[in-house]
């Protein structure tokens, strides 16, 4: 099971069709309708009733809908903190600093307090008369 049976998973059973789902996820409704069948089968459960007329969920189906909905909220909570992390790791930072301090001390003091390797650092010096 990964993050994209759980989002078709929960499309479908918010649309209550295959086809309209599909639509939405921008998939064939036969590869929607095959990742669907792999998650019943991984999980040992129905999860909808089919029929002609409609679609609905089971009873594991509702429990499994509230739980993947939990787990693709976490999911893209993670991806919002792993992107703000990366972005906090690149980056540019200007400092001014007395010319008495010097630049070399200043730098490893700097790495040192952010924890910061010599092969992510990069230092430029200018000069300001």
């Amino acid at each position: 099971m990964d993050i994209r049976h759980l989002t078709y998973f929960t499309e479908v059973a918010k649309h209550a069709s295959f086809t309209k789902a599909a639509s939405t996820l921008h998939v064939s409704q036969p590869s929607l309708s095959k990742t669907i069948k792999q998650l019943e089968r991984e999980l040992g459960v129905p999860l909808f009733y089919r029929s002609s007329k409609e679609l609905r969920l089971t009873d594991a189906g509702e429990a499994v809908l509230k739980n993947a909905q939990n787990v693709l909220d976490a999911f893209h909570n993670l991806k919002g903190t792993l992107s703000d992390v990366v972005e906090l790791k690149k980056g540019e930072i200007s400092v001014g600093i007395p010319p008495i301090i010097g630049l070399h001390l200043f730098l490893r003091s700097l790495a040192i307090s952010l924890n910061i390797t010599h092969s992510s650092t990069c230092a430029s010096q200018k000069l300001a008369v």
